[in-house]
């Protein structure tokens, strides 16, 4: 686990504290050193992107933020931009990554349709074959008071009966915000649009096909 090798305790970003960083290790696995380019769009104030910066250390790390004026980090490529501005992340991936990046993770408004633009723009034209696309928090849409959340109900007991006598209805889904992306995606993943796809409580991995 390259974490491992790591202090940790020198890194301010919410992905140590969030347990996010062993589902990384576990998706990367030993091929850490081969990384040549990562990008990551929502940074706070950078210490994430100096986690990245020495966990890759023979990567190019480039941060996109709405905001960087707070952000201190040396070492990286900086570009100050909006995750839905999908000229502006094109320009970025070819400036930062011609040949495409390893790793696109996407820890930024997490808004629903802003995910799904940001996206569109990077993962099929700017992940190399077999790299991974990470969306952070996704979990934002169960949120009643997230801009596009909604706090998720218990279906009917009709509806529960139905469940139960396992009649070809459609089951209860929640549709809202991030979540209902990551739903959008799931179809994907089973029309076999991708290598694979994982899912924990915080994140949601995609592994672009070979």
């Amino acid at each position: 686990m390259r974490s491992t090798q790591l202090d940790l305790s020198k890194y301010e970003t919410d992905k140590i504290t969030n347990g996010y960083l062993r589902w990384y290790d576990r998706l990367i696995g030993d091929a850490w050193e081969r990384f040549g380019a990562v990008l990551e769009i929502g940074v706070h104030h950078g210490g994430s992107l100096a986690l990245w910066r020495d966990y890759f250390p023979k990567a190019r790390i480039a941060g996109v933020d709405a905001d960087l004026s707070k952000v201190s980090c040396t070492g990286v490529e900086l570009f100050e931009g909006q995750q839905n501005d999908e000229a502006f992340l094109r320009g970025v991936a070819r400036k930062a990554a011609p040949d495409g990046f390893d790793l696109i993770i996407d820890d930024a408004s997490h808004i629903g349709w802003l995910t799904q633009v940001t996206f569109k723009a990077l993962f099929y034209d700017h992940l190399k074959p077999g790299g991974l696309y990470v969306i952070e928090d996704w979990g934002t849409g169960y949120l009643q008071e997230w801009p596009d959340g909604r706090t998720r109900k218990r279906p009917r007991r009709w509806m529960r009966t139905l469940r139960r006598r396992w009649l070809k209805f459609p089951w209860p889904s929640h549709r809202h915000g991030l979540v209902g992306f990551v739903k959008m995606l799931i179809d994907e993943q089973g029309a076999d649009a991708f290598e694979e796809m994982t899912i924990t409580g915080g994140l949601v991995a995609i592994r672009k096909r070979v």
